[in-house]
């Protein structure tokens, strides 16, 4: 049985000016990308239950879900574990709202100061955080921290995101 998965990425035109000179012509590459299947521990609803203490210990616990997340996010940023709690549950709404927009390169929607920090927790666990979104939005969800450097749209960003959030989240 083949375990991995393997994802395509076409790469933009380069272009060779002495080639193009004389024959006029573009190359284009394209690059696979393994990325190993696993059996998910957890369904799009079930991901988002915390357990900090199962039964049997830490060694018991799955390497993915949300608990991860939230332990990572206590020890990184010294969260306790209500206010990391608070915060994947904001996560996960901004996540909803990416879903539903089909904001996927970060052009429509930026989180708050926390979530942000929480999810970039999560894509610091990269193979974990793509099948994650795939389980989670159907898509992986992409991080552009350069964004932020233009504060007109970030600021216009964040204000269609806390209206999106009140529309539907009260």
């Amino acid at each position: 049985m083949n375990n991995k998965a393997m994802v395509k990425v076409q790469s933009k035109p380069k272009r060779n000016s002495r080639s193009r000179r004389r024959r006029n012509v573009r190359s284009s590459s394209t690059t696979n990308i393994a990325m190993s299947q696993r059996k998910n521990d957890f369904n799009d609803k079930t991901w988002w239950l915390v357990d900090t203490n199962p039964i049997g210990g830490e060694e018991m616990m799955s390497r993915q879900g949300a608990t991860t997340l939230v332990k990572r996010c206590m020890r990184t940023h010294g969260w306790d574990e209500t206010k990391a709690r608070k915060v994947l549950n904001a996560y996960r709404q901004f996540l909803s709202l990416k879903k539903e927009m089909k904001d996927w390169d970060a052009n429509n929607l930026s989180p708050c100061f926390f979530v942000d920090q929480m999810w970039r927790c999560h894509i610091l666990d990269m193979v974990n955080y793509c099948h994650d979104m795939m389980l989670l939005c159907g898509h992986v969800v992409g991080y552009n921290p350069d964004r932020a450097l233009d504060h007109v749209e970030k600021q216009r960003r964040d204000e269609t995101t806390h209206t999106k959030l009140l529309e539907r989240f009260g």
